[in-house]
């Protein structure tokens, strides 16, 4: 199957399922958006039986009337008509489809058998197909399927290092691109999976895993098919690329909401969780943390430096200007599993040397470390570039309050230029207020991960140090080391094996022979 023609068609596209009448009817507003996308170079054909014209364009009755080679058809219509709609893309030979429409497994019944017949059309023709029950595909400038009418739609910036993989387009469209846009996280692409009838997570990770341009891959996924899970575990397994999952289904209650949502029976939260770690994918358990983590792997990666293999051991100091701070921070990193480093009397002497006297004399150093309002800039600078260069320091939280009188506005840029001299992370708290602009601007220009709330920065600080894990265990494997020697990284579940119970343990070390193919059938929906 070629993917590439999902994300990147040369050729011309058709939406089917159109309507001259309806102007927020989901075929229209695709349309409407592909055909007057700024820079895309190819031409875009509504499709509906009736035929037509919007906005002076012919709307033709069938795929099969279309004047060019269509590398795409995204299909907007019931889900009864779907299966011919595929058989005459296959005839045509067209290697790609997007079906948004609704109706087919999550409803039961008739709508599965429609969705199994689908399936094994695309199979038969070599489609890749994306849905049904999605949004589709949204990559400028090469096409955008989310029918959600622009003036409701918030976007995020896009040119960015992350694809975002989704089972459900409502969490992509809130969850994801609401809280990117706000946050000013940048995205490669965002694609919306649904039922996942032919292509699923394992085929896009690996898609993914090959291109250049992606460092990093976020997915929200409510459940795996039969298999899909183990296969989900080795692939992840065989790319460094940082790969993050927003789970849904993890209680009881919320597996019954996936079931009747894409036709998904979640996984268990614990089983999934001690997977996920031991096969270094990083799990986000929160909103908040969505945010956090990304925003930090997206700045990172562009920072194009090992910062994390520092960070094994998560042993971090806190920097700040106010012992209520440091309090905070202190709380959130046990509830996180982050250690506080602790100085000798020699190492709090050589951070003592160069601070201003008034500051020197009423300072904390115990870690928190408090520098307390009667700090200067050089204070600051001087005291982060000391702490970055012990060994013992693996990442430094830098709490700025702009608050005392003696910090200038271009502390930011300062700070940008120690931590470019070192291989370590630096995480920083701003208040995201736009008196600060040019502090926590000059930090993200530097590529330091940039949070608006303590909780953030030491989520930040944690995602750092499960990255850090994640990438022993991955280098171990590459090695074919037993992981037995990185008994301090085990996360107190059998090595490489899955006990789920009522079900026989899968050995997730084993070959991949024997792995059946979802070629000419749906798989059921089960546990991983």
């Amino acid at each position: 199957m070629n993917l590439e023609t999902l994300f990147k068609p040369k050729n011309a596209i058709a939406v089917v399922g159109v309507s001259t009448t309806n102007w927020l009817n989901p075929g229209t507003v695709v349309w409407r958006k592909n055909y007057f996308m700024q820079g895309a170079k190819r031409n875009v054909y509504g499709v509906n039986p009736k035929g037509g014209i919007i906005d002076g364009q012919p709307i033709f009755q069938s795929i099969e009337d279309v004047p060019e080679k269509l590398d795409l058809v995204v299909g907007a219509l019931r889900a009864e008509h779907t299966p011919e709609l595929v058989e005459q893309a296959g005839r045509l030979g067209v290697p790609a489809m997007i079906v948004v429409s609704g109706g087919f497994a999550e409803v039961g019944g008739k709508g599965r058998e429609l969705e199994d017949e689908m399936a094994k059309l695309a199979y038969k023709y070599d489609i890749a197909l994306i849905g049904p029950n999605c949004v589709g595909i949204i990559a400028p400038p090469y096409v955008d399927t989310f029918f959600i009418p622009s003036e409701r739609f918030t976007r995020p910036k896009f040119g960015g290092n992350i694809m975002v993989v989704s089972q459900s387009g409502g969490v992509l469209a809130d969850q994801f691109f609401a809280k990117f846009a706000q946050r000013e996280i940048a995205i490669a692409g965002a694609v919306s999976i649904g039922n996942k009838a032919v292509i699923d997570e394992i085929t896009l990770l690996e898609y993914f895993a090959r291109d250049p341009q992606i460092k990093n891959m976020v997915f929200y996924l409510e459940g795996f098919g039969e298999g899909e899970g183990r296969d989900f575990l080795l692939s992840a397994a065989k790319t460094n690329k940082t790969i993050m999952v927003y789970k849904g289904g993890r209680s009881d209650a919320g597996a019954r909401a996936a079931a009747s949502h894409t036709a998904a029976v979640a996984t268990s939260g614990a089983i999934g969780s001690s997977a996920f770690k031991q096969y270094s994918i990083l799990e986000i358990r929160s909103e908040q943390e969505l945010v956090s983590f990304t925003k930090t792997f997206t700045e990172l990666s562009e920072a194009g430096r090992p910062f994390y293999m520092s960070a094994i051991h998560g042993d971090v100091v806190v920097l700040t200007v106010s012992g209520g701070h440091g309090v905070l921070a202190t709380d959130l990193l046990h509830e996180y599993a982050l250690n506080l480093v602790s100085f000798t009397p020699e190492e709090v002497a050589l951070l003592r040397t160069k601070i201003n006297p008034s500051a020197a004399s009423i300072a904390s150093y115990h870690n928190p470390i408090d520098l307390t309002g009667s700090v200067m800039d050089d204070d600051i600078v001087y005291t982060l570039d000391t702490l970055l260069q012990m060994p013992k320091v693996e990442i430094v939280l830098l709490l700025i309050l702009p608050y005392p009188p003696f910090i200038s506005m271009a502390l930011g840029e300062r700070v940008r230029l120690v931590a470019r001299m070192h291989k370590k992370p630096v995480v920083a708290y701003v208040p995201r207020l736009e008196r600060y602009r040019m502090i926590f601007e000059a930090l993200e220009d530097g590529n330091i991960p940039t949070a608006d709330t303590i909780e953030q920065a030491v989520q930040m600080a944690y995602a750092i140090h499960q990255r850090s894990r994640a990438i022993a265990r991955f280098d171990a494997r590459n090695k074919e080391s037993d992981l037995t020697s990185l008994t301090d990284l085990d996360y107190s579940i059998e090595k490489d094996r899955i006990k789920t119970p009522g079900i026989k343990s899968i050995n997730l070390q084993g070959s991949e022979e024997g792995v059946k193919s979802k070629k000419g059938s749906k798989k059921a929906k089960q546990p991983l």
